[in-house]
């Protein structure tokens, strides 16, 4: 029987030293990418879009598997570097599609790219003040942050403002790019694209603050995306301070804002402020802040709404 035993024991031995050796650990995401940012002008003046072009080609050696090139956090991105007023201020330009509670349970669409090919994304980004500016883009799709080289500029003029055009008379924001900068660029992106034009305000809290920016008038509604707060450990909610609304996930921002009627300090340091309404404007916002509302949704039994918005140069 020990014999048997000791044959077995040996047996098991030859097949364990026969197996084929344990295989190497999966390599990580492809590496070796070149990624290039070319910007159409290295001259602006404020209140210009820059059009950064990005070019992501295969180096590799081989074919990879990456990410479609989108303009979206996990794919590509913006690092900007921008210098107002003597204080340099480093800032991401990055959105999340569709919201970060579903997107980061969905994995990107992905496309083989062969060696030595390319593929290429044109954005548009908004120049917010005077001074020189550093852009660099940053794709992320290959499981690793491949960046490219820093574009630089200038940029001259002064800085932006926002003049929303309501059923209640004009509001100009005066807008605050220096604490919030990718939250103002987004704001301007949108006036720009029109989404704003023709959207009601949707809630008005009696001797709080007015609120708009839902593309379906509820209060539910973002543009698609949302992007990261950019809460600030020093701007005040005091009257006329505009701020965006949280999105469906804490921390995050979408299109929704508010006006504040008062003197708010329980939301500060909760909420990304992104300008402050002039004092000229205030009558206008406080005319909506005396519309008759529902007492249960807070919504102005007549419509008010944003007719248009205009971005331009103070």
């Amino acid at each position: 029987m020990s014999k048997l035993i000791a044959v077995a024991f040996m047996t098991a031995g030859l097949l364990a030293f026969a197996q084929d050796p344990p295989k190497d650990p999966p390599k990580p995401a492809a590496t070796g990418l070149t990624v290039t940012l070319t910007l159409d002008k290295d001259k602006y003046v404020v209140g210009d879009e820059i059009q950064a072009e990005v070019k992501v080609e295969n180096t590799t050696g081989r074919d990879v598997e990456i990410a479609e090139l989108m303009y979206e956090e996990r794919s590509v991105s913006f690092q900007v570097k921008a210098t107002w007023a003597g204080v340099i201020k480093v800032y991401d330009l990055a959105i999340t599609r569709p919201d970060p509670n579903v997107a980061m349970r969905l994995a990107l669409p992905k496309v083989t790219l062969a060696n030595g090919r390319s593929l290429t994304l044109a954005h548009r980004i908004p120049t917010l003040a005077a001074g020189p500016i550093e852009v660099t883009a940053v794709f992320a799709g290959s499981g690793t942050a491949e960046k490219s080289v820093a574009s630089k500029a200038e940029v001259t003029g002064t800085s932006l403002t926002a003049v929303l055009d309501t059923t209640s008379g004009a509001i100009q924001l005066d807008l605050d790019h220096v604490n919030a900068p990718a939250n103002v660029s987004n704001f301007v992106t949108l006036a720009r694209l029109h989404f704003y034009d023709d959207m009601a305000f949707h809630r008005v809290v009696k001797g709080s603050w007015v609120q708009s920016g839902c593309p379906y008038g509820l209060g539910i509604g973002n543009p698609g995306y949302s992007l990261k707060g950019e809460p600030s450990e020093t701007s005040l909610h005091g009257e006329g301070t505009v701020s965006m609304s949280g999105s469906d996930k804490q921390g995050y921002t979408g299109s929704q804002f508010f006006i504040c009627l008062n003197n708010l300090p329980a939301l500060d340091k909760k909420f990304t402020i992104i300008g402050k309404v002039g004092q000229a404007s205030l009558e206008s916002v406080k005319a909506i802040g005396r519309v008759d509302t529902d007492k249960n949704t807070d919504r102005p039994k007549t419509d008010v709404k944003i007719k248009k918005v205009t971005i331009a140069p103070k």
